[in-house]
């Protein structure tokens, strides 16, 4: 058996248990420790995700409250574009931590000149 496994408070104290058990069940297992940043195609692949989703929700957040207050167009429009603005932050932020990522990993790389 293979376990993926953060490393939080939690997996430090409960996963040495769980090996403990496997092993006294005769069950091979194997844990490997995931990166914060996890893997690169996952990160990419959730930026669409996060736009997308930032932008409906804003809308449809926007929709309800102008059906519920009777203010239609306004608040479909303020939360929409609040969804917008929230979308584009996530995947700057994203954008951000992607070049840090690959700056360190550039620098680790580097052979010292010491």
């Amino acid at each position: 058996m293979h376990i993926q496994a953060e490393n939080t408070m939690l997996t430090k104290h409960y996963l040495p248990c769980i090996q403990k058990k496997f092993a006294a069940q005769n069950i091979p297992c194997e844990m490997t420790q995931l990166h914060k940043t996890g893997p690169k195609w996952i990160m990419y692949s959730s930026m669409g995700l996060e736009l997308g989703l930032s932008v409906v929700v804003g809308f449809l957040i926007g929709s309800w409250l102008d059906k519920w207050l009777g203010t239609e167009p306004w608040l479909l429009l303020v939360f929409g574009i609040a969804g917008i603005i929230a979308g584009y932050r996530s995947i700057f932020r994203l954008v951000k931590r992607v070049q840090a990522d690959s700056e360190s990993g550039q620098e680790n790389d580097s052979p010292s000149s010491s």
